[in-house]
């Protein structure tokens, strides 16, 4: 794709990456995983003085997403979060997309 539709990619200096991941057949959870299996040691969020691995949000993601789909939901039904602006946001959102879930 052409810079022409991503404008923004123009004021990136050389040495930042992108164009690197072909997503056009990827789930956001596939994408998420990938992420968090490349960079697992790496911090993935910071929330004031809380810092979170994606390793750590992977594994934390995960058990969520399995105790999401233990119970009723079923694939593709719709799901709300209502949270602060915390780590635990991404982790339920993360964890909606493994399971499968729509987040609303």
């Amino acid at each position: 794709m052409s810079n022409l539709f991503r404008p923004w990619l123009g004021a990136y200096p050389e040495s930042v990456r992108h164009n690197t991941i072909d997503t056009s057949d990827k789930t956001i959870a596939t994408l998420i995983e990938t992420a968090c299996h490349e960079f697992p040691a790496h911090t993935a969020f910071i929330d004031g003085s809380r810092t979170i691995s994606y390793r750590t949000f992977w594994q934390e993601a995960k058990a969520l997403a399995g105790f999401l789909t233990q119970g009723k939901m079923q694939e593709f039904e719709t799901i709300a979060i209502f949270l602060p602006n915390c780590i635990e946001f991404p982790i339920a959102a993360a964890a909606i997309a493994i399971a499968g879930l729509v987040q609303v």
